[in-house]
């Protein structure tokens, strides 16, 4: 209960400073439905991916979803999803931690895609390859960063350095294995998934919006 309180306090807080810095009430309604439904394909894909399936799609979504609707929405989708998804896996001190790990993850991918991509094989191989390092790099730095964090404070004979080596040894093959799987999805659903956002964009006026936006 203690640590559900206190992930609820940090989603709250995510979103007052993300509200203060994209002017989210300015989001048309049809966005914030889309929005919606990025989410619970995320939380489902997650889910469908630890019980089931061989790649983590969850993952996969955060960064297909930045490419398409940009660094606001990738924010979003990605620790809001994380926070729902950890009603089900399980809260804990973590929980802060993967919202914002996710969230970074859908920003940092919405910056280095903002101008878009064709849909060709080797972009579909860079989009990929950017997944692999940014997880392993980004995500999974953050994590074993949290790891640490947590375990320092029951050092007593191992000094500092030992247990930071340790943690991020340790955390080496999850991070490995996490980027990997995500890559391998992303490479798989990139094409299908950001041609039916183009034909959403197109359709709902998500251009128009967001040219108006910037005005």
């Amino acid at each position: 209960m203690y640590y559900a309180l206190g992930s609820l306090v940090a989603a709250l807080l995510l979103i007052v400073i993300f509200h203060r810095v994209f002017h989210i009430e300015k989001m048309p309604a049809r966005e914030i439905m889309m929005l919606v439904v990025l989410i619970a394909l995320t939380v489902l894909g997650n889910l469908a991916s630890v019980q089931v399936l061989p790649f983590q799609f969850g993952t996969a979504m955060v960064i297909l979803t930045a490419v398409g609707f940009g660094p606001e929405a990738g924010f979003i989708v990605g620790s809001l999803a994380r926070l729902l998804v950890n009603f089900v896996q399980g809260q804990g001190p973590w929980t802060p931690w993967e919202m914002i790990g996710w969230g970074i993850l859908g920003i940092l991918t919405g910056v280095f895609f903002a101008k878009g991509r064709k849909n060709t094989l080797k972009n579909d191989i860079i989009l990929a390859g950017w997944t692999f390092l940014a997880v392993f790099l980004l995500y999974g730095t953050l994590m074993n960063l949290h790891t640490f964090l947590f375990s320092v404070r029951y050092a007593r004979n191992d000094s500092i350095k030992n247990i930071f080596i340790t943690t991020y040894a340790a955390g080496i093959p999850y991070d490995l294995l996490h980027a990997l799987r995500a890559a391998i999805a992303v490479f798989v659903l990139s094409n299908p998934v950001l041609k039916r956002i183009e034909r959403i964009k197109v359709k709902y006026g998500f251009y128009r919006i967001r040219r108006q936006r910037r005005i």
